[in-house]
């Protein structure tokens, strides 16, 4: 790494903005900014978006600008999280944005590498992996070593890149906050105050690009807590933001003209309908019930669409558009073999 942090000390650094949306998470606020300014890659403009909380975050962000000059803070009402990052996005001033949720942490090498990946391999978005972080650990015993990965970056066209995100979800996923990005792409893409608003502009986003690059390390800690958004109770908000997307989804590679990235949004729908359907257990049938009827269309025509998927996931998701609750109760007993170490 230091030689790492040496070669990129030769090249002119450009200013990144890390745009940080905070919504009353007081236990993790210190945290996670100590790790955004401790990072070895140092021309940060960090936004901090007080989005209107009530449990003191908006005096600890004033307290974190006076501590490091590179803060910047903006207090507002509470509008939800896309309309917080888009606020952090109209004052920045960085040719690069970056985007931290306020109860994680990022390993002090995150954006040097990140950068490093935008600068040697002329991409528009340089991507790196996660770790998942309990919802107990705190950054003093949270091990981020880069040391034993290799720094190959993989480098991807951003049309491959989005079958990538839509087929196997496992180098490129929804989430905004691996990722650095040319702040050109933004320029008409902006988030909405949506359940999931990452995933209803990620693919957007690397569609929109020549180059994009991925790097196998785990630099972004990802915080698991019962209070987050996505772990919380199911909401008619959230069940219709879910079908809107999906329709905006299909939409936009019709409008393209992009057949087989529509066959892979179709697969996409399910994958994410199967995570969704896990979610609704203990909630009211209604929403399994909607699930239900939105996947059926989809069964008839699983096996007609063009695909990488081999044929046992075909006939998985086939299942599950069919029959989700059957589908549910097969990989709970999956799991339970696994666990007796069958």
């Amino acid at each position: 790494m230091q030689q790492h942090s040496k070669e990129i000390q030769n090249i002119k650094k450009p200013l990144i903005s890390v745009i940080v949306p905070i919504y009353n998470v007081k236990k993790y606020l210190s945290e996670c900014v100590r790790s955004i300014c401790s990072q070895t890659y140092e021309n940060l403009e960090i936004i901090l978006v007080d989005d209107g909380s009530t449990d003191g975050c908006g005096e600890i962000c004033d307290e974190w600008k006076a501590i490091d000059p590179r803060i910047r803070v903006i207090h507002k009402s509470n509008a939800g999280l896309g309309e917080a990052r888009n606020s952090g996005m109209k004052i920045a001033t960085g040719e690069y944005y970056g985007f931290v949720d306020s109860d994680d942490v990022i390993s002090p090498y995150m954006y040097d590498y990140l950068m490093k990946g935008i600068l040697e391999k002329n991409v528009e978005i340089s991507a790196c992996t996660r770790v998942e972080i309990k919802e107990s650990d705190r950054l003093d015993n949270l091990v981020l070593d880069v040391s034993e990965y290799k720094t190959d970056y993989e480098v991807f066209s951003g049309r491959v890149a989005t079958k990538e995100l839509l087929q196997s979800h496992r180098k490129f996923k929804n989430a905004v906050w691996e990722k650095l990005y040319k702040r050109e792409l933004f320029d008409n893409i902006k988030f909405k105050s949506v359940y999931a608003e990452d995933r209803e502009i990620m693919y957007k986003l690397l569609y929109g690009c020549d180059r994009v690059s991925y790097i196998n390390i785990p630099l972004y800690g990802y915080r698991i807590r019962d209070g987050s958004i996505m772990l919380s109770n199911w909401n008619d908000h959230k069940d219709e933001s879910v079908y809107e997307q999906d329709v905006q989804c299909l939409n936009f590679f019709r409008v393209k003209g992009d057949r087989e990235l529509m066959d892979a949004a179709i697969y996409w729908h399910i994958l994410l309908g199967i995570e969704n359907y896990r979610r609704l257990q203990g909630q009211p049938r209604k929403y399994k019930d909607r699930l239900k009827k939105e996947m059926q269309p989809y069964a008839k025509i699983l096996f007609l669409i063009k695909t990488d998927y081999p044929l046992i996931r075909k006939i998985e998701f086939w299942i599950f558009a069919r029959f989700p609750e059957l589908h549910f109760q097969i990989c709970n007993g999956v799991r339970w073999l696994k666990a007796k170490g069958w």
